[in-house]
């Protein structure tokens, strides 16, 4: 099998690393490789009408600050004006990267998993496997990764013990403006980290834990321009159930109150409080106006978005500074504010970099190596030259000394011995034990039993070195087959579906090395690997009036093939070196 060789892949891409280590400060500069929530100069964004709302988190000042807005229509040429007025006219003068968060409230989707024995949902499996292929995950074709992102997202409490959390989408708009964002960085050596948080994960996350202790279940409700979204708690503050239902920016679906008992009915919660949060960026129709026109058999608590006296605050904004681990607030001992907050699912990238993305530039932690390897590289060559220098001086010693014509004698003596030690080694790798008859036949002896129930027709082996094309190469691959045919007893069909494993032909290669004592027939070696190939019908020619012992005496015929490949690199490779 012909094999593409990715050397010049490998030293074009470590060309351009070191070229990044020299000419940019990924390598001094750790803000290249945080989260960008993490950073301490952050813009974020959230769509508005045909705008992106922006405000700027000022660290020194500890404040929110509302700067221009970003059209949605904006190019690259406007976003890097943009940055350009960020930097001298919004940032601190020693600002040394920026976290770019876009908060996705224009739409989330939930989606229930299959009913099936999915591995633990915090296992890495689940979460890698949904961002690629949410269709075989959900079950569903019509989901693809390329028009929606999928993340999972941990219900502790949900009834259903196989599946406890859900699948969150959203739409992949705001994608292209994060990659421009981080390509403008990359083209200033300047850091811009970017993320796609869910505004409804987001808010679910810290929400709650504000209300303070509850006596019964309750349901926290956000109500965003476009669609609501539900998350169900028991009165302990573990999460249930994740759902969302589609609106207008005008009016919700005058089903809410059906839909919200069904669903609490679905999870066995009689009593129910709910806790409804105004997430809109607009003003509309005030909330307790539109409740009470849609729920009449539901206690509910309507919260407004807190406000400043120098502006009012999107209500994710408010709650973003909220300590995860602050153990004065609600809630802090559950697995929902606990586990789950602790391991980041509340702050998934939805629009993260793509693989291609990210394997065009190099990690920290490549980085590290690199640096370190520039400052072994500039030692080694010290080393080497004050070596140099050592032998030369030595060098010139011994030349002078009356013993070295004597020396140059010695070692012509010894360049002899060496080429004919070198000629007895090749000899006896020529002569190696690879392939001899008496062994094959104690393996074919050893294949099957004794007891008559197995009869051969015909069996052959053949030992033969792969082919080598390149003149570098100093030994060529063996392969051995081994093809034996005959009939079989139904009492020994077992048998012969054990020798076609690895781990029954692997026994018998074992007794045959045991037995006498052939190196090729050990299988602990990793150039050496082993194929088996057993192919097993009924006989055509069989008759129960048959003469025993003959072949219509059968009632099953066999092919039974074994090839065993000894690599290049294995001491009992053909080796291609002239003696």
């Amino acid at each position: 099998m012909e094999t593409e060789d990715t050397t010049p892949n490998l030293l074009k891409d470590y060309g351009y690393a070191r070229s990044l280590l020299k000419n940019t400060s990924r390598g001094k500069n750790p803000d290249w490789y945080r989260d960008a929530h993490l950073l301490s100069s952050r813009l974020h964004l959230f769509e508005s009408g045909e705008n992106y709302l922006a405000y700027f988190w000022n660290e020194t000042a500890a404040k929110w600050v509302s700067v221009k807005s970003i059209p949605l229509s904006a190019d690259a040429e406007a976003l890097e004006e943009y940055i350009q007025y960020l930097r001298s006219e919004v940032f601190p003068g020693s600002c040394r990267s920026l976290g770019v968060v876009l908060h996705l409230n224009q739409e989330a989707s939930v989606f229930d998993f299959p009913q099936q024995e999915w591995e633990e949902l915090h296992q890495t499996s689940l979460r890698e496997l949904i961002l690629h292929d949410p269709a075989l995950v959900l079950q569903d074709r019509t989901l693809s990764s390329e028009t929606m992102s999928f993340r999972v997202y941990p219900t502790p409490a949900s009834p259903q013990v196989t599946t406890s959390g859900s699948a969150v989408a959203t739409s992949r708009r705001g994608e292209e403006l994060l990659r421009e964002f981080r390509e403008i960085g990359n083209r200033s050596n300047f850091p811009i980290r970017t993320a796609g948080i869910s505004s409804p994960l987001l808010l679910l996350s810290r929400l709650p834990r504000t209300l303070g202790p509850q006596e019964k279940a309750f349901c926290i409700m956000l109500r965003f321009e476009d669609f609501s979204f539900f998350g169900f708690y028991s009165a302990q503050g573990e999460l249930i159930l994740l759902r969302s239902i589609k609106h207008t920016a005008k009016q919700l679906p005058h089903s809410l109150e059906s839909t919200l008992a069904t669903t609490a009915a679905s999870v066995e919660l009689a009593d129910l409080g709910l806790k409804v949060f105004d997430c809109r960026l607009t003003p509309g129709q005030p909330l307790d106006e539109e409740l009470s026109a849609l729920l009449f058999n539901l206690n509910y608590q309507v919260f407004l978005p807190p406000s400043s006296e120098e502006m009012a605050l999107p209500i994710e904004l408010s709650t973003f500074q909220i300590e995860d681990d602050n153990p004065e607030l609600a809630f802090a001992e559950t697995e929902t504010f606990g586990t789950t907050i602790a391991e980041g699912y509340h702050l998934q990238d939805f629009l993260s970099a793509s693989a291609e993305e990210l394997d065009r530039m190099p990690g920290a932690a490549d980085m590290k190596l690199l640096r370190i390897g520039r400052l072994v590289t500039r030692l080694g060559i010290a080393a080497c030259v004050l070596f140099g220098a050592f032998t030369v001086a030595t060098s010139f010693m011994k030349m002078s000394s009356p013993d070295w014509k004597q020396g140059k004698k010695t070692t012509s003596q010894a360049a002899v011995l060496s080429r004919d030690l070198k000629k007895v080694k090749a000899t006896e790798r020529f002569l190696a034990d690879r392939s001899k008859g008496w062994v094959t036949l104690e393996l074919f002896a050893r294949l099957f039993p004794l007891d008559g129930t197995v009869q051969f027709s015909d069996a052959e082996h053949v030992a033969s070195a792969e082919s080598v094309t390149s003149k570098k190469v100093v030994a060529a691959g063996l392969v051995k087959k081994w093809t034996i045919s005959g009939f079989a007893m139904e009492e020994a069909t077992n048998s012969l579906v054990r020798l076609n494993t690895q781990e029954g032909m692997g026994d018998v290669f074992n007794v045959v090395k045991e037995t006498t004592g052939n190196s090729a027939f050990d299988l602990s070696q990793k150039t050496r690997n082993l194929m088996v190939n057993l192919d097993l019908s009924e006989n055509p020619n069989f008759s129960r009036a048959a003469e025993p012992s003959t072949e219509q005496s059968f009632p099953y015929k066999f092919s039974l093939q074994i090839t065993q490949r000894i690599e290049a690199a294995d001491n009992l490779a053909v080796p291609i070196t002239k003696l």
